[in-house]
């Protein structure tokens, strides 16, 4: 994320997600600021079975080579993961720009291990409620996990920036 003035800029890759929350008079408003970059999102899914990849759907949609069955990856657009361009799998990030307003403002942003279990509201409620904000966020998340699989969690990472009401930081 970029701030310039009241500008906000959000240009992501993967499946890491942010969220703008504003909190006014007439309540609670979230608005998502990237998404995920699923290969099981239909543009996703055109341009990495055009160039030769394969997604199997199960729990969750994953880019497999053409008669491979591993490795995977779980991601449309990725850093670093240079083997899997030749399968479609691109770096590019999608941008967002939004601005902020003269109200109570926060950006949560997170990794999928978030994401997974917890709904883009129950982050903003849990941030808006909190003296601890990412920390409370992180906790949450990792319950979910424990109760889910008590053996693995995924990575659990959060960081939420306030803006101060007269949109200045």
């Amino acid at each position: 994320m970029l701030r310039r003035e009241k500008d906000i800029f959000v240009a992501n890759v993967g499946d890491s997600r942010a969220i703008k929350t504003t909190v006014s008079r007439e309540g609670v408003k979230i608005l998502r600021l990237s998404k995920n970059h699923s290969p099981g999102a239909n543009r996703e899914r055109e341009r990495i079975e055009q160039a030769g990849g394969r997604i199997l759907d199960d729990i969750h949609a994953r880019v497999y080579f053409d008669r491979e069955n591993f490795p995977s990856l779980a991601l449309s657009r990725a850093l670093g993961d240079d083997v899997y361009k030749s399968v479609g799998v691109i770096s590019q990030p999608e941008l967002h720009v939004d601005t902020v307003e003269d109200a109570k403002q926060f950006v949560v942003i997170a990794s999928d291990g978030v994401w997974e279990f917890l709904k883009d509201e129950e982050v903003g409620e849990i941030v808006q409620k909190s003296s601890r904000g990412a920390w409370d966020v992180v906790n949450a998340a990792h319950e979910k996990w424990m109760k889910f699989n008590k053996q693995v969690a995924d990575d659990i990472t959060c960081v939420v920036y306030f803006f101060k009401s007269n949109g200045k930081k």
